[in-house]
């Protein structure tokens, strides 16, 4: 059995979606757990609108969702939690093929690869070739397409209930040397990418948050992420200053060894620190590799079957 783990804040516009996706999977054996993070709107309305045996619903004050996602998780009957934002979208077989895995120990971490759409497919977050703990250094690496050990992330401090935002990022550092990620690796997860989201409508809030966050692992990245070679620790630093704190920061650190600039993407990102904040910004937001990859693919033919795919998952929670 799995519990499958929701918390929402005014999602009114979404919600819906993302909890037929849930009904409507191939694997039967769960329990919907919603929490309502004290909304205004009508997503209380639209829960309780939709009458199946397996949602429980509860709805609290106004917490924050690092509190919301603690709350739950104590509530859960089951011991694996597979968790959905409230805007996101998960293939009917998302839970058969995430709790298809050999889950022997409670460290285990399921993640799988996921797309990101705003109307229309826009780019792909690939977890297939994740190196563990390294790829933790600078981003998150994978939205919440988890499915994890309520007891094991609870005994290992649950979520941070100081944090507002980027609490998952926190919640995978401190745990990245004791949990075994396993990858799923189908597209199981499509995450749809809103303007409203909390962490895109106070960017500065965010980008400090994370820089903060990150604090303590960049004073020791050798025993941390095993990097060891001045060089490479310095160009990380450079990369996390580009983008949570002083871009004109980074110029230092990629300046102590020219030859870090011959890398293209670090010569790009060099030129681009001379630039106001706000052009920055913007550029960060376009994700261009990602959307490069994902045209590049389009024009080759390989994107045809994620597309047929993500046009029956659409369909299929219209028609539910």
């Amino acid at each position: 059995m799995i519990s499958v783990l929701l918390t929402t804040y005014n999602s009114a516009p979404y919600i819906k979606d993302s909890i037929y996706s849930i009904l409507n999977q191939t694997y039967k054996g769960f329990e919907f757990v919603i929490i309502d993070d004290g909304s205004t709107d009508n997503t209380e309305n639209i829960i309780t609108g939709i009458r199946d045996s397996r949602i429980r619903y509860y709805k609290i004050e106004h917490v924050g969702r690092s509190k919301a996602l603690n709350y739950g998780l104590k509530i859960c009957n089951c011991d694996w939690v597979a968790l959905i934002d409230a805007d996101d979208i998960a293939h009917p077989r998302r839970l058969e093929m995430q709790y298809s895995k050999d889950l022997v120990f409670n460290n285990i971490v399921v993640v799988s690869c996921v797309y990101f759409w705003e109307n229309r497919l826009l780019y792909k977050i690939d977890v297939n070739n994740l190196k563990f703990p390294k790829d933790f250094i600078l981003h998150q690496k994978f939205p919440n397409s988890v499915l994890y050990n309520r007891r094991f992330i609870l005994r290992n401090g649950g979520y941070n209930d100081s944090l507002n935002v980027a609490e998952d990022y926190d919640l995978w550092l401190r745990i990245m040397s004791k949990a075994d990620f396993r990858v799923v690796n189908d597209i199981l997860m499509f995450y749809r990418q809103t303007p409203n989201a909390l962490s895109r409508k106070n960017e500065v809030t965010t980008n400090s948050t994370i820089y903060k966050i990150q604090e303590k692992y960049y004073h020791y990245l050798n025993y941390y992420f095993g990097i060891n070679n001045i060089r490479e620790q310095n160009i990380y630093r450079g990369w996390r200053e580009y983008f949570f704190g002083n871009p004109k920061l980074a110029q230092k650190f990629w300046l102590k060894k020219i030859s870090s600039l011959i890398n293209l993407r670090i010569f790009l990102a060099f030129f681009l620190t001379f630039l106001p904040q706000k052009y920055i910004n913007d550029f960060k937001k376009m994700r261009i590799k990602l959307k490069l990859k994902f045209i590049f693919d389009k024009l080759l033919g390989n994107n045809k079957k994620i597309q047929i795919i993500f046009d029956e998952t659409l369909k299929t929670i219209k028609n539910y």
